[in-house]
């Protein structure tokens, strides 16, 4: 299972939101909040709900990045909209076709 598939097997088993760590690509789903992380300072783009490169970069600590992935959570399961929310829908995916996956399991179409 990939992306939309794996937060539709989330929900179902309770969960309330999702965090989902990103290079720079979103993930959304109609059905439950998904807050984008990334680190990736040369891909963040509008996509991303919180931005932890300064971590990597060591210009702060880890219960920094930590302390602002939790307030922006409680902001959206609040209400506050994720920065790509109402853009895409990902929620019943159970493959999504991605070359790297196909090489590993040698699929041809």
């Amino acid at each position: 299972m990939l992306c939309g598939g794996s937060t539709t097997n989330f929900l179902a088993l309770g969960a309330q939101a999702i965090l989902w760590t990103t290079g720079s690509a979103a993930m959304d789903s109609e059905l439950i909040p998904t807050l984008k992380v990334s680190g990736n300072k040369l891909l963040i783009n509008d996509d991303i709900d919180v931005d932890a490169s300064d971590m990597l970069a060591r210009i702060v600590t880890k219960e920094d990045v930590a302390e602002r992935i939790i307030d922006n959570l409680v902001e959206i399961i609040n209400g506050k909209s994720t920065n790509t929310e109402g853009y895409s829908s990902a929620f019943l995916t159970l493959y999504q076709k991605d070359p790297r996956v196909e090489n590993i399991i040698k699929c041809r179409y």
